[in-house]
């Protein structure tokens, strides 16, 4: 039975996962929106200025009331820098299943951030909000991330063939689909 319990802060053992507000568009662009290496693999291109990702987070922020409004803020415990977002980017509470989506600058890669991150929001929805299946994509040219994704107990599903992304140019890229069920949690 699926529970909209609203966003709660998570933690892990280095990481604390929480709301995004206002006070963080400074970060946010400063830390992954303006960085090209990380936007490259994206369907936003890269920030040019605080305005841009101040606009972003007023829709996040925005979201938050909605039912199922989840996105976390990816804050390293020991600094307190925000490096990140996590957050789910669809969901059909019809059929239990929503999609999530991570972006971590490329400042802080393979630290195993983003996967101690994915690991803590998969166990919040299946275990706590009650979704039955989560799903996760990430572009072919991008392996890093579907490494994440193995590494956080998920599986792949398929491969999509010349998808869109929304940047300004149409692109024809191949996406790779993974998703975890309840019963394969951890």
């Amino acid at each position: 039975m699926m529970k909209d319990i609203g966003m709660r802060r998570l933690e892990t053992d280095r990481l604390i996962l929480r709301k995004i507000t206002l006070d963080d568009g400074s970060a946010m662009l400063s830390n992954w929106a303006s960085d090209e290496k990380t936007t490259a693999y994206l369907s936003w291109p890269a920030h040019k200025n605080l305005k841009e990702t101040r606009a972003v987070i007023h829709k996040w922020v925005e979201g938050y009331s909605r039912p199922l409004g989840y996105n976390w803020g990816i804050e390293i415990k020991e600094t307190g820098e925000l490096i990140g977002n996590i957050e789910v980017v669809s969901k059909n509470a019809g059929q239990q299943l929503c999609q999530v989506a991570f972006c971590i600058g490329s400042k802080w890669w393979n630290n195993g951030y983003a996967t101690e991150a994915l690991k803590e929001v998969l166990n919040f929805l299946l275990n706590k909000v009650g979704f039955y299946v989560v799903e996760a994509q990430y572009l072919a040219e991008n392996p890093a991330a579907g490494k994440v994704l193995m590494k956080a107990g998920m599986i792949k599903d398929g491969v999509m063939r010349k998808r869109y992304m929304g940047k300004s140019e149409p692109m024809e890229l191949v996406m790779i689909r993974y998703s975890i069920i309840k019963s394969e949690l951890f």
